[in-house]
């Protein structure tokens, strides 16, 4: 049980912060179950309670944990990147600005990381590339080669969304490069989401190549059982098929990412899916 992890005396905690820690205990322990029509953020609102409680009483370290919660074990998503899958923009970027300047480096380049991905996914391109520097920069001198990739994947995106399809190709291969020399630093999840990158730039002007590596990152996806994931990769399979010509191959899998992405509430690849069904 999360409580039990977080190792929180009651006992012993400052009078004047007694009633906080009580409502964290309160929310994790003893608020009833969501029904299981209530919505995804509505399933997780006893654990940003728990959340905002703890920051106000500046207890970052156990704020910071409860963030890293799994709430749904298909995505395998800490709860502040599922709030993005989910399309709760408002609700992660409060999280990751209560969070900058509050703990470490380390928490803030994850801060930095959420909040470019944040302005990536509302079209706010100038916002997130200042915030994907800075988690570039913060990462270089952590030595954080992990997140070091996951930057320039972040840089890469801006372009990619801004129309510079050449520097998207360049910082997708650049964090590719990255993972070759620094296997450590690699997940089959990032690797895929970058050949996944690599393949929707390639697929303007080698779309032949582009669905070589869509269907490896597809199958890695598979492998590894994400529905979110899955669904995104099967949106990009049928745009490539459209760019080849075979809009039947790609009216299928835009089907198929839709009936996931709504099984799911996968919100970006919902509208995404629907988008290629037209």
């Amino acid at each position: 049980m999360l409580w039990d992890e977080l190792d929180i005396d009651i006992n012993t905690v400052p009078i004047e912060q007694l009633a906080t820690y009580t409502a964290v205990e309160y929310f994790l322990c003893h608020q009833s179950i969501p029904p299981q029509e209530a919505t995804p953020l509505q399933r997780v609102q006893h654990y940003l309670e728990s959340f905002y409680h703890l920051w106000e009483v500046e207890d970052w370290r156990r704020a910071t944990q409860i963030l890293t919660v799994i709430p749904d074990p298909q995505s395998n998503q800490e709860l502040h990147d599922q709030l993005g899958v989910w399309g709760y923009y408002d609700q992660q970027e409060k999280l990751y600005k209560s969070l900058l300047g509050k703990l470490n480096p380390g928490c803030d380049a994850v801060c930095y990381n959420g909040l470019g991905n944040i302005y990536d996914a509302l079209g706010e391109l100038n916002e997130s590339e200042s915030y994907h520097q800075k988690h570039l920069e913060v990462a270089r001198k952590l030595g954080d080669k992990a997140g070091e990739w996951k930057a320039i994947m972040g840089l890469g995106n801006v372009a990619k969304n801004r129309g510079q399809w050449q520097q998207a190709a360049t910082y997708y291969q650049q964090s590719l490069d990255i993972l070759e020399k620094h296997p450590d630093a690699e997940s089959p999840q990032g690797r895929a989401m970058l050949m996944g990158n690599l393949a929707s730039i390639l697929s303007r002007e080698n779309p032949e190549e582009s669905l070589h590596l869509a269907t490896a990152a597809l199958a890695i996806f598979r492998n590894l059982g994400n529905p979110y994931l899955i669904a995104r990769a099967l949106v990009l399979m049928g745009d490539i098929y459209n760019s080849l010509k075979q809009p039947e191959s790609a009216l299928k899998y835009h089907q198929q990412s839709l009936e996931i992405a709504e099984k799911c509430r996968e919100v970006v690849a919902e509208i995404d899916a629907m988008k290629g069904n037209r």
